[in-house]
């Protein structure tokens, strides 16, 4: 009871100050989004994601498959009987 009340004497400042601030409303129009599909549009023309695709996967499993590795071999170097 008493931790609560100085908690309380404590943050009214703040929420006191949070509270005197006037409403902060901001719009985004529609036609936004508009420039930006054009702009995605031509860098997919200039650079073909569909075709690298393969690409980033395979070089994904390799570094993924050689972490789970090094942490396989981590885990066995702390077993006694596993050797090194």
């Amino acid at each position: 009871m008493i931790v609560d009340a100085i908690l309380d004497l404590v943050l009214s400042v703040p929420i006191a100050l949070l509270d005197a601030l006037p409403e902060f409303n901001f719009e985004i129009s529609e036609n936004v989004f508009d420039g930006m599909e054009t702009f995605f549009g031509s860098v997919a023309y200039a650079l073909p994601v569909v075709q690298l695709l393969p690409i980033l996967i395979i070089s994904n499993a390799l570094m993924l498959f050689r972490v789970a590795w090094a942490i396989v071999i981590r885990v066995k170097s702390f077993i006694p009987t596993m050797g090194a």
